[in-house]
């Protein structure tokens, strides 16, 4: 992102109550965590949302990157969401 847009500012996207959105969470049937990123490139309306699901294996980390234009996050979170609860490892 950072190549794309060197000055994009990334922080962790927050709920209602001002808390960062990161948590351990089931991602498909494997335990992992998730987080949601705000990316936003200063003097500009180019803004993001970026979910990431990580999940930890003894050989290898797999990451999942969503993304998506911050002001339809509403709509592509829940599709996002149904697409990680389809994860599965083999």
């Amino acid at each position: 992102m950072k190549q794309d847009h060197p000055t994009v500012v990334i922080e962790a996207a927050k709920d209602k109550d001002g808390k960062p959105e990161a948590r351990p969470a089931k991602i498909g049937k494997a335990a992992g965590h998730l987080t949601k990123l705000h990316l936003k490139v200063p003097a500009s309306d180019w803004e993001h949302l970026v979910l990431l699901a990580v999940v930890q294996r003894p050989d290898a980390v797999v990451v999942i990157q969503c993304d998506c234009a911050w002001e339809r996050r509403a709509l592509w979170e829940t599709d996002f969401n149904q697409i990680l609860s389809t994860f599965e490892l083999r």
